[in-house]
């Protein structure tokens, strides 16, 4: 379904139910008829999308790190500024507009690390201050950036975007948290005791507010207030520079001045969806007017330099404390038009949660980048669960996933099996540890246990029958010993600690032997390959004998996959695919796409499975062949295996009420797509 037809459906749902509150059922199911008339009228005749606009914002590829994105408003796409082309050594985040829209000044964690510059389009990068600098901040000027250096104390600096001029203004800041006034005369900064006011020509400050740390400060246009909000307070308030007349405007966080001064925009919590939404507040009257109304939280808002729409940021999932994933959408300022910017498909990438969008523009327009085009597949079984999907695995017919932490219950949630035939779902009890890294082989279920610190890890393992998992860290070495990584299939579970290769027998732990340099595991039911850094492959049989040795001329690499004849080895955004009998190397293809990190995710027969950003690939060995499979809504993680019988896919779909999905693709269709 089109952007547009998303929008027209989500206000249709929207008109329906204020309906059913005001006018009662028949305007309701008016409302809704007239709203799907809409849907079906040809795309001239609806809604115009907006002109243009375009909104900045840090932008993760997870695994890997944040980027620097430019989003078109009217939904066409989003471009990359800061591209690793495949390298994992950069995190640029934070993003800061010039008040003149040519420059982006941002947080570059990388070496070296500071404050980076940067022309609107991403070209003529450089660094500016001193190694370490963050949280970059305009001057109306458009030519100094004031910035925060976090060392014994936390110091302000300001420093020309050329890279001269730089110096210590201020030396007993409390955290980053800062702003310019509209002339670019004085800097308003938190400290442990209230806030200051320093003036730039003398160097002098002055305590206007006393009491309480203020964070997340904002200066109006017309520099007549500044609004801030108290560690931990969850409440927004204005003072005059002169620290006067001081207004508590209530419960919120992230205020976002109207160009005109009069209206903050804010995010709140709405006790009528129990989520925080975004709310325009009259400063002077102090009513606000909720715009959004959706299930799904949204918050840190940034009003448009011509005050007709503001940005914001919407979590995909509602569910899952360690998930961490949101888009930037937009709305107008009179609540109408409200559409979503980003998509993490197939980067895998989230708005970072910490910032706030930046406008770059409200007419311009960015070329998008290219994105792999995917196909849709038929699905024979589907199932969902409420809670976030962590991580996967399948073997045969059966898959395990285990879930994010519910932020309702102390204890963590067990892992959850699904019968792919039946659609049966078994449910594991918490057993007090976090679960990670499960694998499912045959009849047995292994997964590592955690409850802290990563020297705190061990082995749980069940039958698929057997709902009660049972420890197995007392059964082998030390109390504490670290897993490091578990690999399963065809009846065989084995796992590292260390050097050391185990295999897990019924109940028990069995020490196999123990490879130096050891790098990567796997097993294929049958046997279990163990391959070294410099390349060395060891083919053991489950007794721990050594069936043969090899050595893969292309080393390690960054992933390894294991399976009856075929080895596959990932390295520099290739695939190496290694004769399993005798080491050599049969093909050799380019996978992904720059700038997004890559994982292997299963080989069998002629097809291999990999994950690109969160996109779900599929490869023929013989030819090369890539095809992306289309999963809707996509926000990840994402898994893929290949069974007999054909593939078994994970990941969540973001903004659904039960975002974790289980999907099976039979053999038939699969081999299909490459016809």
């Amino acid at each position: 379904m089109a952007l547009l037809e998303l929008v027209v459906v989500s206000r249709r749902q929207r008109y329906a139910q204020r309906a059913v509150r005001s006018r009662g059922l028949l305007s309701a199911l008016f409302v809704a008829v007239v709203g799907t008339l809409l849907v079906g009228l040809p795309r001239g005749l609806r809604a115009a999308a907006p002109s243009g606009g375009v909104v900045v914002v840090s932008f993760g590829d997870i695994p890997a790190f944040q980027d620097i994105v430019a989003a078109n408003v009217d939904g066409s796409g989003t471009k990359n500024l800061t591209p690793d082309h495949g390298a994992r050594d950069a995190w640029d985040y934070d993003p800061a507009v010039s008040p003149d829209r040519t420059k982006i000044a941002f947080k570059r964690h990388a070496r070296p690390s500071g404050i980076y510059v940067m022309n609107r389009d991403g070209s003529g990068r450089h660094r500016v201050g001193v190694n370490g600098g963050s949280d970059p901040a305009w001057a109306s000027d458009s030519r100094r950036i004031a910035y925060a250096h976090i060392g014994s104390a936390v110091a302000i600096h300001v420093v020309n975007d050329d890279g001269s001029g730089d110096g210590m203004v201020a030396l007993d800041a409390s955290n980053s948290s800062f702003a310019w006034s509209p002339d670019g005369t004085a800097i308003a900064y938190a400290t442990e005791n209230g806030l200051k006011v320093l003036t730039i020509a003398s160097g002098q400050a002055r305590r206007v507010l006393t009491g309480g740390e203020p964070v997340v400060i904002r200066w109006s246009p017309d520099g007549r207030l500044i609004a801030f909000s108290p560690v931990r307070s969850g409440r927004v308030y204005v003072v005059r520079p002169d620290g006067s007349d001081v207004v508590d405007l209530g419960a919120a966080t992230r205020a976002s001045w109207s160009p005109d001064s009069t209206q903050l925009a804010l995010s709140r919590f709405d006790p009528a969806t129990k989520q925080m939404q975004i709310y325009v507040l009259d400063v002077a009257t102090r009513r606000s007017v909720r715009l959004t109304e959706s299930p799904f939280p949204s918050g840190s808002p940034a009003w448009a330099p011509d005050g007709t729409r503001i940005a914001f940021l919407r979590t995909r999932v509602r569910n899952g404390q360690e998930t961490v994933n949101d888009d930037v959408w937009v709305i107008n300022a009179d609540g109408s038009d409200e559409r979503q910017l980003t998509r993490a498909f197939p980067t895998g990438g989230s708005a970072e949660e910490a910032g706030v969008p930046e406008w770059l523009s409200v007419s311009d327009h960015v070329d998008a980048d290219v994105v792999p085009a995917a196909v849709s597949v038929r699905v024979a079984r589907l199932l969902r669960q409420a809670w976030p999907l962590s991580e996967f695995d399948a073997d045969a017919m059966s898959a395990v996933t285990t879930a994010d932490e519910s932020p309702a219950q102390a204890k963590w949630r067990g892992p959850v099996l699904w019968q792919l035939r039946s659609g049966r779902v078994v449910r594991f009890p918490a057993s007090g540890c976090y679960p990670s890294m499960p694998v499912i082989s045959a009849s047995r279920m292994a997964w590592r246990c955690g409850v802290g610190y990563e020297d705190q890890w061990w082995l749980e393992t069940a039958s698929v029958t057997a709902r009660k998992p049972v420890d197995v860290r007392h059964r082998f070495g030390t109390v504490w010993d670290k897993v490091w990584s578990l690999t399963g299939s065809g009846g065989v579970v084995a796992f590292t600690e260390g050097s050391h290769i185990w295999i897990l027998r019924g109940r028990r732990g069995v020490h196999l032997r123990r490879v130096k340099g050891l790098r990567f595991l796997a097993a294929d039911g049958r046997k279990i390959a163990a391959l070294r850094g410099d390349g060395t492959c060891w083919v053991l049989l489950s007794n721990g004998s050594v069936a043969r040795r090899l050595r893969l001329a292309g080393g390690a690499g960054s992933d390894f996959l294991f399976r009856g004849n075929t080895m596959v080895v990932l390295k520099a955004r290739r695939l190496q695919i290694y004769d399993s009998r005798t080491g050599r190397l049969r093909q050799t293809w380019p996978v992904g796409t720059s700038g997004y990190a890559e994982v292997l995710g299963d080989v069998r027969g002629r097809f291999v499975t990999y994950i690109s950003g969160i996109a779900v690939h599929v490869l023929e060995i013989k030819t090369g062949r890539d095809v992306v499979l289309e999963l809707p809504n996509e926000i990840g993680p994402a898994y893929a295996r290949l069974l007999p019988t054909g593939l078994a896919y994970g990941y969540n779909e973001g903004y659904a009420m039960q975002p974790a999905v289980v999907g099976f693709v039979p053999q038939a269709e699969l081999e299909a797509l490459f016809r």
